[in-house]
Order: structure tokens, then sequence, then C-alpha cells
């Protein structure tokens, strides 16, 4: 009956990981700019309406104010179209049009307006808005004042407006995949007002197009992401049932949960051919100093996990940033920074090791503040992800790298010194020096075989 359930249990894990994986590409897939009028890919078009009625003049009495002698504003109705050419579902897309020549906008339709004003060196934003119910309480952008009513917002050179289509109303929002000769569209519209004959030619479409797990090349990455994560999540719930079963079962399956966890850090490690075995590493370092600092073996067996576990979002990192030999670029490295939040992200769910999703978020933290995702600081990192810190930065120094080899044990220590209370909790430092001086910590420069944990 407990084979049945774990057998049950396994698959719905598989599913529930397969689908946070597919809204995980979708969510991260990439926007794109189309400033051209057409592409391959989606078609877009922002130009006067040419129906009855579509242009019509109004006077403004106030206008002569600023303006002598002109007191006639043209009105238009502008209308964009995009239309979406592929196989693929369209979706969050925006436009900017970007304002080159004096004019006023009064109103839009199927969505919310962004507008943005720069005034005596100031820019003034004003919030997506429906300017067919807008509150003048809420406008933070000037309107100017005439006794028509009519809401007239002034716009200069250099200003810019963004449309949004209406969230609420998913034909507006989301295209579906061209079918056949069938290419689905959307459209909006605008109203402006200006002294003279005016048109937008500046004008960008932000869009994103969502890629199936067929059309993507990193398909088999993703479907071993998926594998290794049910096995992991089916090695979380195991842990459950060790904490409940007498002292021999505990044993017999703590062996069996070990050896899987083991598993899975080598999808990890075998991302580096320079870091294998590091997770484990990482892993004996962490428990030891949980023992040091007179943790419960529970605690120590927790942050065991929590240190195989802290580098998961690895696996989401590209090869090829991850093996780059070369210095990475800005953006690249804030790509292997992410892997903190990947990690979080995929452990997330796995309530019976709360710890290891912290671990995995803030174990790249500095005890000073100045280390990442948050710059959290001090004893606002958690304890657990501080232990791991330490861990990793060690066997980070003690390991032969693509680029070094081992560091030797005195400069290792010496740069453990000078990052107490910069990187490291000064407390965890002390116990590691423990650690050193009771022989239980290896260094490779030195030849030392004794890595024992």
């Amino acid at each position: 009956m407990k084979k049945k359930y774990y057998i049950i249990q396994f698959l719905l894990d598989f599913f529930l990981i397969t689908s946070i994986v597919l809204e995980s590409v979708r969510i991260f897939s990439p926007r794109k700019l189309l400033n051209a009028q057409y592409s391959e890919s989606v078609s877009f078009s922002f130009a006067p309406r040419n129906e009855e009625n579509d242009s019509w003049t109004t006077q403004i009495p106030a206008l002569s104010s600023l303006k002598p002698g002109r007191s006639i504003l043209h009105g238009q109705i502008f209308k964009g179209t995009v239309e979406n050419n592929i196989a693929r579902n369209l979706d969050e897309w925006s436009v900017q049009i970007n304002i080159a020549k004096s004019c006023y906008l009064n109103c839009s339709w199927n969505g919310t307006t962004e507008i943005h004003t720069f005034r005596a060196g100031k820019e003034l934003i004003q919030k997506p808005i429906d300017l067919r119910t807008y509150d003048p309480a809420l406008m933070t952008v000037d309107i100017f004042p005439n006794s028509t009513g009519l809401l007239l917002i002034p716009l200069e050179p250099g200003d810019y407006i963004i449309y949004h289509p209406n969230t609420s109303t998913p034909i507006e929002n989301f295209l579906p995949a061209k079918l056949y000769n069938y290419a689905p569209s959307v459209s909006f519209g605008l109203i402006f007002y200006a002294l003279d004959s005016f048109d937008f030619s500046d004008i960008l479409l932000t869009y994103r197009h969502q890629y199936g797990f067929l059309d993507d090349p990193y398909f088999y990455v993703l479907a071993i992401i998926i594998t290794a994560l049910s096995i992991l999540t089916f090695t979380i719930n195991r842990i459950h049932v060790i904490r409940t079963n007498n002292h021999n079962d505990k044993i017999k399956t703590q062996k069996t949960v070990d050896e899987i966890m083991q598993i899975f850090t080598r999808f990890i490690d075998a991302k580096d051919a320079y870091t294998g075995g590091h997770s484990e590493r990482v892993a004996r370092y962490s428990k030891l100093l949980a023992i040091e600092l007179g943790k419960k073996p529970d605690e120590c067996q927790t942050i065991y996990y929590c240190g195989l576990l802290h580098d998961c979002g690895k696996i989401a990192i590209p090869d090829d940033i991850l093996h780059k030999p070369e210095k990475l670029s800005e953006e690249e490295y804030k790509t292997i920074q992410s892997h903190t939040i990947r990690g979080y992200l995929l452990l997330s769910d796995l309530s019976s090791i709360p710890e290891a999703c912290d671990a995995a978020r803030y174990h790249h933290e500095s005890y000073d503040g100045t280390g990442y995702p948050y710059k959290l600081k001090g004893k606002d990192i958690p304890e657990y992800a501080r232990i791991i810190c330490m861990a990793d930065s060690f066997d980070t120094m003690n390991s032969d790298r693509s680029y070094r080899e081992a560091l030797p044990k005195e400069v290792i220590l010496e740069e453990v010194r000078k990052c107490s209370g910069v990187q490291f909790d000064p407390e965890i430092v002390e116990a590691f020096f423990r650690l050193v001086e009771k022989g239980l910590v290896g260094f490779k420069n030195k030849g030392n075989s004794d890595s024992s944990i």
C-alpha cells in the first residue's frame, strides 16, 4: 500500500513540477521590440483612421491666451492594429508613441495609457489610466484648463505615452497563434488634438511570443530538470516518512535519501567539470560547522541537505555562460548571480525542508551587506545561509578552477581572517578555525588527504 502511495505521489509531483517549469519558460521568455511597421512574426500599424467623422475641428477659446489668433484645434482618431503572423501565442504587448510635435491627448479605448512628460527638467509620470473614466484628482501630469470640459493633456516634443491593452479582457492582451491563413489581430484607438495636421512615426511595439518546448533548443535540458526535480520532491517526501518511522527504519531510509540526494547533486555539479563534487563537499563542511556551533542532530542533517541543494539554481544557467573561460560581461555576471533566485524558485514548494529555499537564495549575501541578491546584513541573513556561505567560499578557494589551481593553505586562512565580519559571520569563522585546529579540514594544495567531515 505504501509503495502504491509513493508511486502516485511521485507522478503528482512530476506533473506539478512540469507545470511550474512550463510556466517559468513562459514568464522568463524574453520580450521583443519592434519599431518597424512589419516583421515576419508581427504586423503593426498606427495611423489616422479614415472613416466618416474621424476628424473634426473644435474651438477652444482659452487657447488664444497661449496662441494669439489661434483657438481652433483639429481632432483626429488614430487606429493601431497588432497582427500575429506565426504559430505561437503572443501576449504582454504594449505600444510606446514618442511625441515629435506639440499636440494634446484626449482619449484612448480598449486599454489604459501611461504618460511621460518633461517640464523644467523634471519628468512627470502618469501611471496607466483609463482616460474615458479618469479622476482629475488622480492625474499627475498637466491638464490644459478650458471651459468646454474637453480633456486636453499637453504633449511636447520629447514626451511619450505608452498604451497598454486591457489585461482584464484576454482578447485584448492575448493574441492566439496563427492558424493556416488566419492571422489573429487586435485594434485600439487614441484621440489627439493639434493646431495643425499631424502624424506619428516614432513608435515602438513591445511584445512576447510564447515558445513551446518542442520549438526550444533547451527542451532536453528542461526535461532533465523536470526529472531531477521530481526525484528531489520524491526524496523530500521520503524525509518526512523518515521522521515518523522507528530507529532502524530511519537508518535504512536515511541511506536511501542520502544516495538519491547525492545523485541529484550530480545533476548540478555535472554542469561544470571544474566544480565536480562541490555540492557534496559544501554539504559536509556545512554539517561539520553546524556540529561545531552546537546545533542539534536534526538541524545538522537539515543543513547538510541545504548544502547539497544550495547551487541547484545553476541548472538553469546556460552552459556557454557557466563555462566561459574569459571574463564575463556585466549581463552575463548578472545571469550567473540569478542562480540564487532561480534556486529559491525551484525549491519554494518543498515544504519538508523550508530552510533549503533560504540557503539557495541567501548563500551569497555578505555579513557587511555587500552581497547579493538583497544585500542583507549581519543577523538578517538566515543562519543556515551564513554557514553555507563559509563552507561554499572555503571549497571554492580549496579547489582547482578553470583559471587557477587550489590556493595554498596559508593564503586561504589569511583570506578567511580578512573576511571575518566582512563576508563571513565572525562566530562561524571562529568555528571554522577550531575545525582546522582539530585537523577535520584538509587543504588540497599541500597534498593533505585528510578531508573527512
